[in-house]
């Protein structure tokens, strides 16, 4: 690949993650929190003792993302720090969902990061 072709690829790339950033880092932790929630009870059926648990985890990740979503990092480096939080927060998920609402949990990640960024 010659040295043009990188070059347009690089910066291909990071303006596809800077777009789709942009309307996350422009949300407040409690929005964020707030439609991953609404999210997840409306796609894994869970009982009233589950939400106060899922409220507190989704702002709790909210609130640590904001520290990297407003860095100064590149998009690579926040992609990254981000990843790492997530799976932190998939291990206490897991702790409070049965193992079939944390496998469609998993399985429905796209829908999603897709269903905040149309409410953001």
């Amino acid at each position: 690949m010659n040295r043009l072709t990188r070059i347009f690829l690089s910066l291909s790339l990071s303006l596809v993650l800077g777009s789709a950033l942009a309307g996350i880092e422009n949300s407040t932790p409690a929005q964020r929190s707030q439609l991953m929630t609404a999210f997840m009870k409306d796609q894994l059926k869970f009982d009233a003792t589950v939400m106060p648990k899922l409220q507190a985890i989704n702002l709790k990740y909210a609130e640590m993302a904001e520290p990297i979503l407003k860095g100064d990092d590149n998009m690579f480096k926040k992609r990254s720090k981000m990843h790492d939080l997530m799976d932190a927060k998939d291990k206490e998920l897991k702790a409070i969902l049965s193992k079939e609402q944390f496998e469609l949990y998993d399985s429905k990640k796209d829908e999603l990061k897709d269903y905040i960024d149309s409410h953001l």
